[in-house]
This record gives structure tokens, C-alpha cells and sequence, in this order.
């Protein structure tokens, strides 16, 4: 009768064991779950990140690429606009010796009166 209930004893503390084990199976399966579920969120995270990043960085080169074209365009402007500037410097130019000569002209027939 005492085998036996060392026995029982020993199967009792071999249960209660077992429970331990079990429970801090339990313990263990959610931390790994909750640890992965980290993870995936650091993961996720970090692929957002990422797309937040070439967004900015395509956005950056298409700004970038605006304001070389818009350079671009004022060069042209700038030097169609000096063009225009000798032009009407030239003009300017014909236009006094115009007058000049039709006033030569009317002091020759002012004379010739």
C-alpha cells in the first residue's frame, strides 16, 4: 500500500508537472505569437516606410526636373528678349538718323525758300 501511494504521489507531481509545462507552453506559443505579430507590424512598417520614401524621392526628381525646364524656358525668353533689345536699338537708331535727315532736309528747303 505504500508503493502505491508513493506512486501516486509521484504521478500526482508528475501531472502537476506537466500543467507547469503545458501552462508555460501556453505563455511561450502566445510570446512568440505576440513577438511575430511585432514583426510583422516592424516589417510592414518598414516596406511603408520605404514606399513613402520613393514617393518623396520620385516627387523630389519630378519637381527637380520642373525647375530645369522652367530654367530652360527663361534662358530662352532671356535671350529672345536681348534679341528683341538690339532690335529695337537698331531701330532707335534708324529711326534719330531718320529724323536727322528730315530735318537736314527742312533746313535745305527753310534755305532754298
Amino acid at each position: 500500500w505504500e508503493a502505491h501511494r508513493v506512486s501516486e504521489d509521484a504521478a500526482e507531481e508528475l501531472r502537476m508537472k506537466l500543467a507547469a509545462a503545458e501552462a508555460q507552453g501556453v505563455e511561450l506559443r502566445a510570446k512568440v505569437s505576440s513577438e511575430s505579430a511585432s514583426r510583422e507590424k516592424a516589417v510592414s512598417a518598414f516596406l511603408a516606410g520605404e514606399v513613402d520614401c520613393r514617393l518623396l524621392r520620385e516627387s523630389v526628381e519630378t519637381q527637380l526636373l520642373r525647375g530645369e525646364k522652367a530654367e530652360l524656358e527663361l534662358r530662352q525668353q532671356n535671350t529672345q528678349l536681348q534679341a528683341d533689345m538690339h532690335t529695337l536699338k537698331a531701330n532707335e537708331q534708324r529711326l534719330e538718323s531718320a529724323v536727322a535727315l528730315a530735318q537736314a532736309d527742312m533746313h535745305t528747303l527753310k534755305a532754298n525758300e
